[in-house]
């Protein structure tokens, strides 16, 4: 079925370079990427916050927008890399090609309160509720921007969208951005990659968009090392090849099916703490996505989105945990005037998550995962919500949302509320405030997990050994969350600011804990309190040359403190808790350059200081036509250094692994 698929996509790609690649014309300006003003970006369309679209600045979240243009000048290689220009964000390097990503938390690898999404499928792994990066079953060639709602994102997510929710979105098939890239760089990095999509086909109103992409880096040869666990040096290189495809069918201009698949296959070593070793991780992500949107009637819209979604991965032995998750749900929206005006939304969502572990009769410590071969999740979520507008410049939204989780001890009902207000002070300033109520539930490793954590001791017959166990007992996170922001235009409107102060308060922390007397299990432990703010300032002095700084601070604190465990100090430790970022971008004719820093405070992690730490991208690129014997194709070359301030150890404690600046050099043919 693969290679079926594999051959259809091949066939599109050679179809549209057939009637493309000889054209007489340019399909696109060479300066197709035009700057837009601030004013554009505070009214940019969003679609998280409120599952339709509308003006950025009329969203009472702390949200950040990547565009399409940012993608291109970035010089990131993965969807991490983008991620590290958002406010808010703590982001730890595991090796070459993995990552821990939090919002408002420290960036553990394991991290368990955000929920991400690819064209509204929820891509997070069940198995821990976290998301293996690496495995994300799209391409940056193919993303039409990420919208990152930092903080409770409201009623419309199910449960462990608690510290926010980061939605990519894709290109449309009907979006004309066809292109071959070949980039290559240090640490024999290379990437080939190519898509297609047209515009509809006569008035059939079908479009096709396909795509494939090919990345492998040998990783950090011959500079890391672990003393303790791996002498020497090692190579954590990686492979992947992703494909994908789509179809959208318009058969109005209020209508709008698409069907989508992607795949993503990857195989990478990584430097294994337990064995002393190197693990082969294999994975493999592939989803399958319906999504259809009907806008009735000015009063009446409505959306219903399907897909399944299939990730193999490897824990601790190749492919030793399968996970299926397939949903359903569906959202109305009714307009209408009472009093003022109003858009009440109701929806509700049917999740089902199904886990498959190799069974495995361990022998030696940290052998693999046991369970009883299978474990199911079942989640049914209701939701309500009315966004009222009594005047013009006054937003009031209020909203609940039920849900039942079959992990969720006695299945109880869950109620996440969610109220805020938004005021426009003039056209171009507002502020607003939101409060909000959500719930972490226990993920399959917290409830169901059972690893030998020591093995039975052949000196001391009779001994069993132990397992490290997950708890049927536990209670959901708690989290309450209050949220003050300010958006404003300022000087002559050159000048872009966007702050957020928070305050989190978490309760019933599910933790993880071990002991002298009996066998370590999860349960829960204590509370949380997070507070923090968060500051982003673009600044355009003209046309051709911008400026943007953005700052945040977090400071959490575990309490009680005496009933910290050694892993739960990890809550206050283990964040940064001040980041600061800068970055300018310039234009001259054809020429673009690009630059971004950000730097990390130190933070402790276990018993490991992690020094105060930079990452910084680069870019220079030069776009330029084809001659006509090439067909006048539109074309860039780009030259990208990232990490240029030297060589410092990631921040992984655990692998004493150093990276080293990195260059890469590449080329962009649209047709």
């Amino acid at each position: 079925m693969k290679i079926l698929f594999r051959l259809a996509l091949v066939g599109l790609f050679l179809s549209g370079l057939g009637f493309k690649a000889f054209a007489d014309n340019p399909t696109a300006d060479v300066n197709q990427m035009v700057n837009m003003s601030l004013e554009d970006l505070m009214n940019t369309k969003v679609t998280s916050a409120t599952g339709r679209s509308e003006n950025m600045n009329d969203v009472a979240n702390a949200m950040y927008v990547i565009s399409k243009e940012d993608i291109e000048r970035s010089g990131a290689r993965n969807v991490a890399d983008l991620l590290y220009r958002v406010p808010g964000l703590q982001i730890r390097q595991i090796d070459s090609s993995q990552y821990g990503v939090g919002i408002r938390e420290n960036g553990a690898f394991l991290t368990d309160n955000i929920l991400v999404l690819i064209d509204g499928a929820v891509v997070f792994n069940p198995l821990f509720s976290g998301v293996t990066w690496e495995d994300l079953p799209v391409s940056l060639n193919e993303i039409e921007r990420i919208e990152v709602i930092r903080g409770s994102p409201g009623v419309l997510y199910s449960s462990n969208a608690v510290n926010g929710v980061i939605n990519i979105i894709t290109k449309a098939a009907d979006v004309k951005d066809n292109y071959v890239q070949q980039e290559g760089g240090t640490q024999s990095f290379r990437d080939s990659s190519i898509g297609v999509g047209d515009e509809k086909i006569g008035s059939t109103g079908l479009a096709f968009r396909a795509y494939l992409d090919n990345q492998f880096s040998q990783g950090f040869p011959k500079n890391s090392q672990n003393s303790s666990t791996i002498p020497g040096s090692f190579s954590d290189r990686y492979l992947s090849d992703r494909d994908g495809g789509r179809i959208d069918y318009t058969p109005s201009d209020h209508q709008r099916l698409s069907i989508i698949a992607n795949n993503n296959q990857e195989n990478s070593n990584t430097p294994n703490q337990e064995t002393g070793g190197l693990t082969k991780t294999p994975g493999e992500t592939t989803s399958a996505i319906i999504n259809y949107t009907d806008k009735v009637t000015d009063r009446y819209d409505y959306s219903f989105h399907f897909d399944h979604v299939e990730m193999l991965g490897t824990a601790f032995n190749s492919n030793d945990a399968i996970v299926h998750v397939t949903s359903v749900n569906t959202q109305q929206n009714f307009h209408y005037d009472l009093f003022g005006s109003h858009v009440s939304s109701v929806g509700g969502e049917l999740r089902y998550n199904d886990l498959h572990v190799t069974d495995m009769s361990p022998t030696t410590i940290f052998d693999g995962l046991v369970t009883n071969g299978q474990a199911s999740q079942k989640v049914i979520s209701f939701f309500a919500q009315d966004e009222y507008r009594p005047i013009e410049k006054l937003i009031l939204t209020a909203g609940v949302r039920e849900d039942s989780n079959s992990l969720v001890i006695n299945e109880k009902p869950l109620y996440s509320p969610k109220a805020s207000l938004l005021y426009h002070l003039t056209d171009n300033q507002s502020v607003w405030i939101s409060s909000a109520k959500d719930y972490r539930t226990p993920s399959f490793l917290d409830h169901d997990l059972a690893i030998m954590g020591a093995a039975p001791n052949s000196y001391y017959p009779g001994y069993p050994g132990y397992y490290i166990t997950g708890s049927t007992n536990l209670k959901p996170e708690a989290n309450m969350t209050q949220e003050v922001g300010y958006r404003s235009l300022l000087l002559d409107q050159k000048l872009k600011v966007d702050a957020t102060l928070f305050s989190t308060e978490v309760k019933d922390v599910i933790d993880f804990v071990d002991t002298s007397f009996s066998p370590p299990s999860t349960f829960n432990n204590g509370s949380l309190s997070t507070k923090g703010a968060e500051l982003a300032l673009d600044y355009q002095y003209n046309n051709d040359l911008s400026f943007s700084t953005d700052y945040s601070y977090l400071y959490p604190h575990m309490k009680p403190e005496t009933s910290n465990t050694p892993s739960t100090v990890g809550y206050d430790t283990m964040a940064s808790n001040n980041i600061v970022g800068i970055g300018t971008r310039y234009t001259l004719n054809k020429f673009k350059f690009d630059l971004y820093g950000k730097y990390f405070e130190g933070y402790t992690a276990g018993n490991t200081k992690i020094r105060g730490y930079y990452k910084t991208f680069m870019r220079i690129s030069y776009d330029f036509v084809t001659p006509r014997c090439l067909g006048k194709l539109d074309s860039t070359v780009y030259l990208d250094v990232d990490d240029a301030l030297g060589a410092r150890q990631i921040e992984d404690s655990g692998n004493k692994i150093y990276m080293k600046p990195e260059v890469m050099a590449g080329i962009k043919v649209r047709f």
